[in-house]
């Protein structure tokens, strides 16, 4: 009996596993309801999705034909197409868009006008045989309807509808340039910043690769020299050798330009210009040039004869009339009696003396009594008086 009872436990708790492992018909449709609520959501997001994405359609009749404008929220590609009467217009995106209103803006053009259930296209019934043409411009789409027998061009956009398309073009084409020379200012080097240091001014050389428009602009103590591109630069030198009318230099990049600022101390004299080299700014103290141009060059040898005295100068100009000093303390010339007395020396210059020519000795005369007078020198000078006494000392 007691086996029997074991059997019959074991078969009753293998029953109730399998029970438990078996889906029951309740459980199984309570999972076809939700899987039906989320494709239910699924369905109710991408309505919202569409419905929040709204599209407008504007229709009118002027000058001989129908125009149809889509102005959407974006750009959105479109595919327009005419088959049996019928204009269909296909968007990529789903669109919220009211086409009720058109049948009766474009009176004449179009007869009846519904869009799909799912918001891909629209479709749009015509009431007479026209020509399809199309243009688009940005977030719009314009759809003219050209009645038969039109001649001549299609029409053109509106000048409001130009003049945004070309401002657009502009915009994108400086954004295009601008990455453009962000790239390269990131993969170029820094440019380098050559200082030079003169005894009244100091240059800085910015070394340019290619042409940059470079404005400068001062207020007061500072000057900004700011280059039209994103470069970056060296300053290394500059601020290694800060002359004593700099107080600070550095240099910031933004996304379209550059700007090296300067600071000064005092008041100062800034030139800039360009070269072959590239932009040079020179910085000197206020009135250095000025005492620069004033002062003489002391390195041209036709100066010199400013910076002596006048009377040197007078010595040493080429062609003047210049003798030496005589010599202090000069011995007496000896006198002979047979000699002609000396003639009198003539003013000497406020300088110097002026030396006379040794006049030559005459041929002595024949012997004469003693008591006779020297005999006088041949032609008809007078007679010369007694020779006068040892002259006195030249002053020194």
């Amino acid at each position: 009996m007691a086996g029997k009872s074991e059997i019959r436990i074991a078969r009753v708790a293998t029953d109730e596993g399998a029970a438990v492992r078996r889906p029951r018909p309740a459980a199984r449709a309570l999972g076809f309801v939700l899987a039906g609520l989320v494709a239910l959501l699924v369905l109710v997001g991408g309505g919202a999705q569409a419905a929040s994405r709204k599209a407008e359609a504007v229709g009118s009749t002027a000058n001989g034909f129908a125009r149809l404008v889509l102005t959407f929220p974006e750009e959105i590609e479109t595919e327009v197409r005419q088959t049996n009467g019928i204009l269909i217009i296909r968007f990529k995106q789903p669109l919220d868009i009211a086409v009720d209103h058109l049948p009766i803006a474009m009176r004449g053009y179009i007869s009846v006008a519904r869009r799909d259930p799912d918001g891909a296209a629209i479709r749009l019934a015509l009431s007479r045989k026209v020509t399809i043409h199309t243009m688009a411009a940005g977030e719009r789409l314009f759809v003219d309807l050209l009645p038969e027998g039109w001649t001549g061009l299609p029409p053109g956009l509106p000048q409001e509808v130009i003049d945004e398309l070309a401002r657009r073009a502009r915009e994108a084409e400086r954004r295009a340039r601008q990455q453009e020379r962000q790239r390269r200012a990131r993969e170029a080097l820094p440019i380098r910043v050559r200082v030079a240091t003169l005894p009244t001014v100091t240059r800085y050389t910015f070394e340019l690769r290619e042409p940059v428009a470079v404005s400068t602009e001062r207020r007061g103590e500072i000057l900004n020299v700011v280059f039209d591109e994103p470069l970056r630069f060296d300053l290394a030198d500059a601020k290694a050798a800060l002359p004593p009318t700099v107080a600070a230099i550095d240099a910031e990049t933004d996304e379209d330009s550059a700007t090296v600022r300067f600071v000064f101390v005092g008041k100062v004299d800034v030139r800039s210009f360009r070269d072959e080299e590239g932009f040079v700014v020179d910085v000197s103290a206020a009135g250095a040039r000025e005492g620069a141009a004033q002062a003489p060059d002391l390195a041209a040898p036709e100066d010199l004869g400013a910076l002596v005295m006048p009377a040197v100068a007078k010595r040493l100009a080429p062609g003047a009339d210049y003798a030496p000093r005589p010599r202090a303390n000069p011995k007496p010339a000896e006198v002979r009696p047979s000699d002609p007395p000396p003639a009198a020396p003539p003013r000497q210059k406020a300088e110097a003396p002026q030396p006379e020519p040794a006049s030559p000795e005459p041929a002595p005369a024949p012997p004469q009594p003693s008591a006779a007078a020297p005999a006088s020198p041949p032609g008809d000078a007078a007679p010369a008086p007694p020779p006068p006494p040892a002259p006195a000392r030249a002053p020194a």
